[in-house]
């Protein structure tokens, strides 16, 4: 039977099976992902276990092969790829060196200690806040860098070695001082220490086993420059040529953010070709968050692909070069990579396109999603963490499906046929139109496996990311082209490549202006309760059964796909409330000195006060709402007008959706700028704004809310003293349990409630004013007998002695020491501490 001129042939006829090789591939990719996330789940298992499991597996194996059905062979395998991964994840995240500086010097607490090592980086300014009101917060002039220890100093004078990166930040007297020394250079410092510690606000990722896997450990804070001495070293062939390599990435870096002008636009840039995380891209990553785009704003092998893409295409123009075309395309990802600041998504998405075109060089016809199958074990297993990277999942998932649809030749986006059975003659607009189709196509399809993937990070689901996708693509890899080569032009040229620069910087804020106002249209996109990863694997897996079987009305994957749909629906509808046993939750946030606490009973929440003297609080308060499960507080509190108590409400207002905002008298009469700003703030949000006092009290789910100050003619008190002080009563089976929130009362305050005692005795108290020491407050505490007692406070104000008395009578809890503190009242009456630390 021959073959028409008319007739189209499946291209799955006539290319090699190599479905059971990307199989196996990426199901030892799937066994270590849930090998991480079991290793998560059970903090208990160590490396033992898990290398026991490993060893029974291999022991289960062994009998397989010999007696038992070869089928279960390759089940066997994946269930030592898992074990081995787990263990694998266990060591590489919570092991640390012994000779790592921590381990040297023990303890988790503060300590006074000398280093020498050699600096990883120049120093610099750290980023500012830009939290709404952020020009009000105290701000010590610093400067912060890279150290990479070499020595540590004993008690006794000798040296001990030591490892590890330390994270140096220097008080300066003003913010145009400078640190003697740059990158390169061998110093001794000497500065209190403070070692690494795991994650200190609910949402957070773990901080220690970050640290552990990056060799970093810890921070020391130097109180002045003096403390930093410049040793002077014999310079070697490899430090020369780290300097040299570290001199071009830093002009690199220079030529982005010089300038005044188009910052949003320069950030944008840095985020694109560098990875870096700039100060002014807050809103607009956001924005692309909102409107599905996060995978185009994330570096990955996606801009990396486009970019070889281009360049292979710039030298098939002069001819056919076998397979010279891939070794010349990877030098110039290899000279990119030298270029540019070698920050993790370069190097992950530079790792990912250097092994395929590795491949392709070699000459054999390797199946390049299998290879990417490989390539992601082995970033995985390098950066066990980055498995629950947003990045990392959105590089390593858009390439493997470009990857797929260019070698599958996928209906939708190129006809199923063979070229020189029949000749066609297509105009130049037919051919456009195909392009366009295609084009399209690509980006619904990378719109589409992304959107479960960032609505279970960051709980957003957006309508309008196809066509966005399709609109900002292009855009955005003419802002790679350009921007690399400018990088590249920069090293020989720099007035050239700034002038560049500045255009693609300027063009750039017009893109993300662009998103902006996209994300600002109604019904652009929608918050939903961020689902879980499992959630979004199924999800992922559903999208792939449709997008592989390439039918329109598809009914078996669009079942799935709106089942799925329908889950998500439900869980964000649904009000949240507390578990059916908890009758009152108190959650009291690691913000250093100051205070933000969240009382919930029922299915209501409240926020007492949300300030910090030093910390732009938006980026823990965000991380809070999904790892707390909140999604409203309709009423919010703020006890006085001290910084450290509202600084961070309006951004608190905005994140949880607030109406009602309840104030001491005294704060509207405040004429100070701060308080100013902050009422107007709040009112152009459109918060109701209204003073309360003593005697005014209300239902707050199941408990009773009730203020005990500042009464009527507390205008004579100092500002501290008009703090408002809150009674929240809960009945339980063993009767009446009581929380008492105090904010900054002192002495004066003290006396006068002390008049009363009987109405001050509570279960819960909030240290008066942080845990500050005095005879008032120590009679205070004594007269309302807690059993728990939680201090809201930094470094400064954690270790005071005088209270250790006291401390052998209550469950005293620190913010400074624990992290966040969490404290469950039981309907049966059961009081339940919880920390994070």
């Amino acid at each position: 039977m021959g073959i028409s001129p008319d007739d189209s042939v499946d291209v799955r006829l006539i290319q090699p099976a190599v479905h059971v090789a990307r199989r196996r591939a990426w199901l030892c990719v799937a066994a270590v992902v849930l090998a991480s996330a079991c290793a998560i789940a059970w903090p208990q298992w160590g490396p033992r276990a898990w290398s026991m499991l490993a060893l029974a597996a291999v022991i289960g194996l062994g009998l397989i092969a010999r007696f038992g059905p070869k089928k279960c062979f390759g089940l066997g395998l994946l269930v030592i790829v898992f074990a081995l991964g787990g263990a694998w994840f266990t060591i590489r995240t919570t092991t640390a060196q012994g000779s790592a500086l921590d381990q040297i010097v023990g303890g988790d607490d503060r300590a006074l200690i000398a280093v020498h090592g050699t600096l990883g980086s120049d120093p610099t300014r750290p980023t500012p806040p830009r939290d709404e009101l952020s020009r009000f917060r105290r701000q010590q002039s610093s400067l912060v860098f890279d150290l990479n220890v070499n020595w540590v100093e004993r008690d006794d004078g000798s040296m001990a070695r030591a490892t590890g990166i330390l994270r140096v930040r220097v008080s300066t007297p003003s913010a145009t001082d400078t640190v003697e020394a740059r990158f390169g250079d061998q110093v001794r410092v000497m500065g209190w220490y403070l070692p690494p510690r795991g994650r200190v606000n609910p949402g957070e990722p773990d901080h220690l086993r970050w640290a552990r896997m990056t060799n970093e450990v810890g921070a020391i804070f130097v109180a002045s420059q003096a403390l930093i001495t410049r040793e002077t070293t014999p310079m070697t062939p490899v430090s020369f040529f780290q300097n040299g390599l570290h001199t071009v990435r830093s002009n690199s870096l220079h030529l982005l953010e010089g300038g005044d002008s188009h910052p949003i636009g320069r950030d944008m840039l840095g985020a694109l070709l560098l990875g870096e995380q700039g100060p002014a891209l807050r809103e607009t990553r956001s924005a692309f968050q909102q409107i599905g785009t996060a995978h185009l704003l994330a570096i990955s092998g996606f801009h990396l692909a486009v970019l070889t893409g281009i360049a292979l295409l710039a030298i098939r123009l002069t001819g056919d070069h076998g397979r010279l075309e891939p070794i010349l395309a990877a030098v110039l990802v290899v000279g990119l990579l030298l270029l540019v600041p070698a920050r993790v998504p370069v190097v992950r998405a530079g790792i990912m396109v250097l092994a395929l075109l590795g491949a392709d060089a070699i000459g054999r016809r390797y199946d390049r999603l299998t290879i990417l199958g490989w390539i992601t074990l082995g970033l995985f297993l390098w950066r066990p963490l980055d498995v629950f990277s947003l990045g990392a999942q959105l590089s390593v998932g858009i390439t493997a499906l470009l990857l797929w649809v260019s070698s599958s030749r996928h209906p939708w986006i190129v006809p199923l046929t063979i070229r020189g059975l029949r000749r066609t003659h297509r105009s130049v607009f037919r051919r456009a139109l195909e392009w366009l189709r295609a084009t399209t196509a690509v980006c619904v399809m990378c719109w589409l496996i992304s959107m479960p993937i960032v609505a279970a990070h960051v709980g957003v689901v957006s309508f309008s990311g196809a066509v966005t996708t399709v609109l900002l693509t292009p855009l955005i890899i003419v802002l790679l082209a350009g921007g690399y080569v400018s990088l590249a032009i920069g090293a020989v040229l720099p007035s050239v490549a700034s002038n560049m620069i500045s255009g693609l910087a300027w063009a750039a804020e017009l893109v993300a202006g662009l998103v902006n106002a996209v994300a600002q249209r109604p019904l652009s996109s929608i918050e939903v309760h961020p689902p879980s990863m499992l959630w979004a694997s199924a999800m992922v897996v559903a999208i792939l059964v449709y997008l592989k079987r390439a039918k329109v009305v598809e009914p078996a994957s669009l079942a799935a796909i709106g089942l799925l749909v329908c889950f998500l629906v439900v869980t964000s509808i649904v009000p949240r409330a507390l578990p059916r046993d908890v009758a009152l939750r108190i959650d009291m946030l690691s913000v250093g000195d100051g205070t933000c606490i969240i009382v919930r009973s029922g299915d209501e929440a409240l926020l007492w006060d949300c300030g910090s003297l030093r910390n732009d609080l938006v980026p823990m308060l965000e991380r809070a709402q999904r790892g707390l499960d909140i999604r409203q507080i309709r009423t919010a509190m703020v006890t006085h007008a001290n910084i450290d108590h509202y600084l961070a409400m309006p951004d608190a207002i905005d994140l949880f959706d607030t109406d009602r905002l309840l104030v001491s008298p005294h704060v509207l009469d405040d004429d100070a700028e701060s308080v100013q700003a902050f009422l107007a703030a709040m009112e152009s949000k459109g918060v109701e704004i209204a003073p309360v006092k003593a005697g005014d009290r209300w239902r707050f789910g199941d408990a009773t809310l009730a203020l005990l100050w500042p009464i009527e003619n507390a205008a004579a008190f100092k500002e501290n003293d008009q703090s408002l002080v809150a009674r929240i009563a809960v009945p339980t089976y063993e009767g009446e349990r009581v929380v008492l929130l105090v904010g900054d009362i002192e002495a004066p305050a003290m006396e006068a409630l002390l008049l009363s005692p009987t109405r001050l005795q509570a279960d819960v108290l909030e240290a008066p004013h942080h845990g500050s020491f005095h005879a008032a407050s120590q009679r205070f505490v004594a007269a309302v007998a807690p059993r728990v007692i939680l201090q809201s406070t930094g470094w400064s104000r954690a270790h005071d002695e005088r209270w250790d008395g006291q401390k052998l009578r209550s469950h005293w809890l620190s913010t400074a020491e624990r992290g966040a503190l969490t404290v469950e009242i039981d309907k049966d009456g059961t009081i339940r501490t919880q920390t994070m630390r």
